[in-house]
């Protein structure tokens, strides 16, 4: 393999490559992997910092960022959280923030607080 004869430094690294590179680099023994491998992780590494995605962005790059407002227009208080209710009702509770349903348990009494959710959160 190609650990064995020094392309790569571990087995995973062939899933950074593309299929036309791997190809290449089978017919040509000469063509530096390591080298491919760190290239094509280099924009990954990048932004490897961020946690959350701009949920939208335009055509020129801009990050559009909408503004929340209250439903009945009044003025928002100061570290008064917005957002979009997901179940019906009102609760009070401790507010437990979480940007992964893995990232720490969601204890009882406790009200759920996301950028945003999706159906792997279904079990939380």
């Amino acid at each position: 393999g190609w650990v064995a004869r020094g392309g790569l430094e571990r087995e995973d690294q062939i899933f950074c490559l593309d299929a036309t590179q791997v190809t290449e680099a089978q017919a040509d023994p000469k063509v530096d992997v390591l080298a491919l491998v760190e290239s094509n992780m280099a924009p990954i590494r990048r932004v490897r910092h961020v946690k959350t995605w701009p949920v939208l962005i335009d055509s020129r790059g801009k990050i559009v960022r909408g503004v929340r407002k209250r439903e009945d227009g009044a003025k928002v208080e100061e570290g008064t959280l917005l957002g979009d209710p997901i179940s019906p009702g009102k609760v009070r509770g401790a507010a437990k923030v979480l940007g992964s349903p893995y990232e720490k348990p969601l204890m009882p009494g406790e009200v759920l607080v996301a950028r945003h959710t999706e159906p792997s959160w279904t079990p939380v």
